[in-house]
């Protein structure tokens, strides 16, 4: 009788843990097995481009972002392709972003292998919604 009380006292703390600790982003996932980088490397395409509180797409329509786990980043805006790079900062809650010689700092709101969303932490009322290819 004891040993199952002691199994369900690690349980019951390891889901506790489990529970507090998977959630890194506000909007989710709440638990994924794969890798921050393995999420962010690949093509995304615009969903939403929002600057205060109005979605231009359609500006964004024709622009793509390309990460690859090397830390290569390139933007392809109109078939032209602009090299950069890319970095997690902050505890890997938001990225680093550098081409043109310039700095976009992101922090990351919802992370999976399909969606990223991103709010812009130099202009707070700009946010992206990013899907995967």
């Amino acid at each position: 009788m004891k040993k199952i009380l002691i199994f369900t006292l690690y349980i019951a703390f390891g889901l506790s843990i489990a529970y507090t600790g998977c959630k890194k982003y506000d909007d989710g996932p709440f638990f994924i097995l794969s890798s921050k980088k393995g999420r962010v490397e690949g093509n995304w395409k615009f969903k939403k481009y929002i600057y205060a509180g109005n979605n231009f797409i359609q500006s964004y329509a024709t622009r793509e972002w390309k990460f690859k786990k090397d830390g290569a980043f390139t933007e392809v805006f109109n078939g032209i392709e602009f090299p950069g790079s890319w970095k997690f900062i902050l505890h890997k809650k938001a990225i680093d972003m550098t081409n043109y010689g310039n700095t976009e700092l992101w922090t990351i709101t919802r992370l999976t292998k399909d969606e990223m969303w991103l709010e812009s932490i130099d202009l707070p009322l700009q946010e992206v919604q990013l899907t995967s290819e």
